[in-house]
């Protein structure tokens, strides 16, 4: 969000600040901290509402006086990464892994799916085509 800003891609940046609020909602609760970050993101596009919900949660004097959040990279690596499963290009299930794992560990996953079975029995699987934290596609015959 902060490149579009800078780079004045502002329809880009309120599209990034809508995805970060459409997450939050799902939280069961965020902490205060996420809220005054969330303020302090809001507060160019809507600073009289920034305003308003600054001082709610008790700041002053101003959100135009405080610093611009920075994000913490340590909380921004994924705990776990979706891997789509494909035969034939066709989506045949998805599991979730630790980031980095092996094509092994991959392939032992999804070839004990119940979903995969059926479109693997009796072919004979002539490529593998493994992208690391995307997808497993088997190309059958």
């Amino acid at each position: 969000m902060t490149a579009d800003i800078d780079s004045l891609s502002y329809n880009t940046a309120i599209a990034q600040l809508m995805i970060l609020v459409n997450a939050l909602q799902k939280a069961p609760r965020i902490s205060t901290n996420t809220a005054k970050a969330l303020v302090k993101m809001l507060a160019p596009f809507a600073p009289h509402m920034a305003e308003e919900l600054w001082e709610i949660l008790g700041e002053a004097p101003s959100v135009a006086y405080a610093p611009w959040p920075v994000a913490d990279p340590a909380k921004i690596q994924s705990r776990s990464e979706k891997i789509i499963f494909q035969v034939n290009g066709k989506v045949r299930g998805e599991a979730e892994f630790a980031p980095g794992a092996s094509e092994e560990e991959v392939k032992a996953v999804a070839f004990a799916q119940e979903r995969m079975k059926p479109h693997l029995e009796g072919k004979t699987i002539v490529k593998i085509i493994f992208v690391s934290g995307k997808i497993l596609n088997l190309v059958v015959r």
